[in-house]
């Protein structure tokens, strides 16, 4: 039973393929962001300002399959069927309760892009309804 445990542990401590440093794009018309650099690791994500003096924002998430054939709309009001064939691969993050500003319940990841494996897509979610969606690149 312990052998059977430390199997299942390993596998939930693993890291997602999205893991990483992540540095928001500049987006046209669009105000700087207070919390451009998102980085991710085993089962937390942290959104951390230019400097190491601006306190980052931490939220723990869980990782959910996606259902083949989910409809999402994407950040530009696309609508996407996920878990289809040739469709982008999504990952969807149910966000546990935290302090952070926003108040976004879930997270949908898409990696990669269909600008390649340096980009991704963060679509934040209040109640369902996209509140946010932001790009970034990998952080060198």
């Amino acid at each position: 039973m312990a052998a059977g445990l430390g199997c299942a542990l390993s596998v939930l401590a693993q890291d997602t393929p999205f893991a990483g440093r992540w540095l928001l794009d500049e987006q046209p018309g669009a105000a700087a962001a207070a919390y451009p650099v998102l980085t991710i690791k085993g089962d937390r994500m942290s959104w951390g300002g230019p400097t190491r003096s601006a306190p980052a924002c931490v939220q723990q998430f869980v990782l959910q399959n996606e259902k083949p054939g989910t409809m999402y709309v994407n950040g530009r009001g696309t609508k996407f069927i996920a878990g289809v064939a040739g469709s982008l691969p999504t990952y969807l993050l149910k966000l546990r309760a935290n302090g952070c500003a926003g108040g976004a319940d879930a997270v949908r990841i898409i990696y990669p892009t269909v600008y390649g494996s340096r980009q991704i897509e963060v679509l934040e979610y209040v109640n369902g309804k996209v509140v946010s969606a932001r790009r970034l690149h990998r952080k060198q």
